[in-house]
């Protein structure tokens, strides 16, 4: 699901951004992209959450998602851990599932952490996606990854289908990929992301363009279901 593209458009901002995942002018230049195959593509604002990769998968049903995805996002930390005490196989166990939250800031944090608003540094409070083809891509999921947290992204993005009730706002966006459990809100109407460089600034908006339209060049004249093919 567009995992080739995407991985185009790391290599091609990798000398740019010198490797650095930042979600607004990755997914900007995406756009750029998708506008130069002449295919519809939207941003999409999300907030989420991502726990630890696990051996067995499963110890997140077991749990419950919803109680492990509301405690993390109502949690006073953006990185941390959730310690359980769960029954498994009628063995019971204590079990630690670390997180980290992706465009959501948390308490000890400076600034009006409102959605859409910017903080003191003046970083932008959200995160920003791409929906094409009733697909989610996030070209920068890969800026969570740490050790620490069993988060690792390989490559450092992520594409999933999208519902159209998770696209309107209406429900969230849950799956399992290699052992995390990752869960996506989205803010169909939040568009203050419009105000950053990545959308203001001419010339980092024209490097950002040239940079889509690199990404697009080995898809030029392909069917829409080549786009999708990983391999």
């Amino acid at each position: 699901m567009f995992e080739k593209i995407t991985i185009q458009l790391l290599n091609e901002s990798y000398e740019e951004s010198g490797g650095t995942l930042q979600c607004l002018p990755l997914s900007r230049a995406l756009l750029d992209a998708f506008e130069q195959l002449g295919m519809p593509a939207t941003p999409l604002v999300i907030r989420g959450v991502v726990f630890g990769k696990q051996e067995d998968p499963t110890i997140f049903q077991k749990v419950g998602v919803q109680q492990l995805v509301t405690t993390a996002i109502n949690g006073p930390h953006a990185d941390g851990w959730i310690d359980l005490d769960i029954t498994d196989g009628g063995e019971r166990k204590k079990v630690r599932l670390h997180y980290r939250t992706i465009g959501q800031p948390h308490d000890g944090e400076p600034g009006d952490k409102t959605l859409g608003n910017y903080d003191v540094e003046g970083n932008w409070l959200g995160h920003l996606a791409v929906v094409a083809d009733g697909v989610l891509i996030d070209p920068s999921i890969g800026q969570l990854n740490d050790d620490r947290f069993k988060i690792s992204f390989d490559p450092p993005a992520l594409t999933a289908p999208a519902s159209d009730a998770f696209r309107a706002g209406h429900e969230p966006l849950v799956f399992v990929i290699d052992g995390m459990l990752v869960a996506f809100f989205a803010y169909p109407e939040e568009r203050t992301f419009e105000q950053s460089r990545s959308w203001t600034n001419a010339e980092f908006m024209a490097q950002l363009k040239a940079i889509g339209e690199r990404t697009a060049a080995p898809f030029e004249g392909k069917e829409s279901s080549d786009l999708h093919a990983s391999e």
